[in-house]
């Protein structure tokens, strides 16, 4: 079905603004994030028209080989759960968006350009992060979230305070991201293939999966990727540093 393609559509979207923002941001500064609301509401109208018409047992997929020599795909997945999210993502975006054009001080086109470009392509990662049904590609949008991130916290560079908190949250996040991805990696080993619908649906690959040895090391390296992301103890405390910044 057509329904596939706009999985791709909803991911890439964004970023596509986002390069868009950076070109054009230099002109019209301040209404660049006309630009951001436009596309965050276009993957929100995308993952809504999408939502209506998958269910659990009957979701969309879109899989474009990447580097098939390791099993790698560019492999994005519409089910209810992904969808909801993206939902949120995109809805928020667009909010955030509508938000930052009264929020932001008046500065020079060319920063309120990178601003909201920054902002775009973080809301791509994450819709990347939320219908990724690729470990590799997961990790790629995890990783961007991170850049992203950093770009954002440290946007106000003059500020000792927000350049200190920007490095403090790239160097916990990023590595931890790395961590991740070395489970990950096991993961993909273990079961010769890095698609999780694969992995989700496969009772076979499950029970390889569950009686390796590294069954528990490769779960404990996945589970700091998502503790340092999303600030828990014990590295909790680069998100106070990224507030004040």
């Amino acid at each position: 079905t057509q329904l596939e393609f706009l999985l791709p559509s909803i991911v890439f979207l964004p970023f596509v603004a986002a390069a868009l923002a950076l070109c054009v941001g230099r002109f019209i500064g301040r209404w660049t994030g006309i630009l951001m609301i436009l596309a965050a509401l276009a993957s929100f109208g995308q993952s809504l028209g999408l939502a209506a018409h998958v269910s659990r047992a009957r979701p969309v997929a879109f899989v474009h080989e990447w580097i098939p020599s390791l099993h790698i795909a560019l492999g994005l997945r519409g089910d209810p759960f992904g969808l909801f999210f993206a939902l949120l993502i995109s809805g928020i975006g667009a909010l955030v968006g509508v938000y930052s054009l009264g929020y932001m001080p008046a500065m020079s086109p060319r920063r309120l350009g990178q601003y909201f470009a920054a902002l775009l392509a973080f809301m791509g990662a994450m819709l990347g992060v939320a219908l990724s049904d690729d470990l590799v590609l997961f990790f790629v949008f995890w990783e961007i979230t991170s850049l992203t991130s950093f770009l954002l916290i440290g946007f106000w560079y003059e500020q000792e305070e927000a350049r200190k908190g920007a490095m403090t949250a790239l160097q916990v996040t990023a590595l931890g991201g790395m961590v991740m991805m070395a489970g990950f990696i096991i993961v993909g080993i273990i079961c010769g293939t890095f698609s999780l619908s694969q992995v989700v649906q496969t009772k076979d690959l499950q029970l390889r999966l569950a009686g390796s040895p590294l069954y528990v090391p490769s779960l404990l390296l996945i589970l700091v990727g998502a503790l340092t992301k999303s600030a828990q103890w014990p590295f909790h405390f680069w998100l106070p540093r990224a507030m004040v910044a």
